[in-house]
């Protein structure tokens, strides 16, 4: 049984219209693809293996200035 490990993946849906982010501090590169399928991802690819950088941030505007907005603060 391979490892669990900090990993995330990104992946687009059939119509390349919606794309997806995974991420999680205890995942087999198995059940990553598995939820990426289940998902619906068409097109997906693993971005990174360590806690040091699965990061995702959101970038909004907020009265006229672009706001940074990690997805997860308290990283993993």
């Amino acid at each position: 049984m391979p490892p669990n490990i900090v990993c995330s993946g990104q992946g687009f849906d059939r119509e390349a219209k919606t794309l997806y982010y995974f991420a999680g501090p205890s995942l087999s590169i198995p059940v990553l693809a598995d939820a990426m399928l289940v998902a619906g991802v068409q097109h997906g690819m693993l971005l990174d293996i360590n806690h040091f950088w699965v990061h995702f941030t959101a970038i909004h505007s907020e009265e006229g200035k672009l706001v940074a907005e990690p997805l997860l603060p308290n990283d993993m």
